[in-house]
């Protein structure tokens, strides 16, 4: 059950990074060059979701860890 609760925690956070990414490269772009006219290329982004997956899964894994230890 913490595995499950870990990965279902890790792929929330990457979600949340990878639309955060795409928001913040749009922004970028338009408040910028004044245009928002850009490609979103996808190895960034996959990227940055898996980088978040990871903290998100190490996060909750070792805070539950923790837990069961006391």
């Amino acid at each position: 059950m913490t595995c499950l609760k870990a990965t279902l925690v890790g792929i929330l956070v990457s979600l949340v990074a990878a639309m955060l990414w795409v928001a913040g490269i749009l922004y970028w772009a338009e408040h910028f060059s004044g245009t928002i006219h850009v490609s979103v290329n996808a190895r960034p982004v996959l990227l940055v979701a898996f980088l978040g997956f990871l903290a998100g899964f190490f996060w909750k894994l070792r805070r539950t860890r923790r837990w069961l230890a006391k």
